[in-house]
């Protein structure tokens, strides 16, 4: 995949995640975690991107990334951190999946699991029917261990 498409990709995935949550409304806050973020992005292997650090308004202990530098963390992750060190590992091992591309990678693969499943599926009949929903499912659950110690 293309970085253009890849850009795309983000930009249009990041719509939708602020369209479905909730920004948390604290621009101190959201500045202070896009300049640390800032600060690690431009000594990462793909520094030319424009990356965006949004912390969400959930509870839930998770940070994530998109295609094309789009980096999300949850209010309740940044409740769990003491230091701007914690806040700064997270935030790095989002930059890595980025520089990784792992998100793209899932993706495309992704995208390549369910053309090969629905073609099985329309072969074997209704009874796969299934498979594809299944198949692309477990594939974009998570990115495996071997991509997060990569990162």
């Amino acid at each position: 995949m293309s970085e253009d498409t890849e850009l795309e990709m983000g930009r249009n995935y990041y719509s939708q995640i602020l369209q479905s949550q909730s920004v948390y409304d604290d621009s101190r806050i959201q500045n202070y975690v896009q300049s640390i973020g800032d600060s690690l992005a431009k000594t990462s292997h793909r520094s030319n991107l424009i990356y965006r650090f949004t912390v969400l308004d959930s509870p839930e202990v998770n940070a994530f990334a998109l295609p094309g530098g789009y980096i999300f963390i949850n209010r309740g992750l940044m409740a769990y951190l003491s230091t701007e060190e914690e806040l700064a590992a997270v935030l790095g091992h989002e930059i890595g999946h980025v520089t990784a591309r792992h998100s793209v990678r899932q993706i495309s693969q992704a995208q390549l699991l369910n053309i090969v499943s629905y073609a099985v599926a329309s072969k074997a009949g209704s009874a796969a029917g299934d498979l594809p929903n299944i198949a692309s499912g477990a594939l974009v659950a998570g990115y495996g261990r071997d991509r997060e110690t990569s990162s």
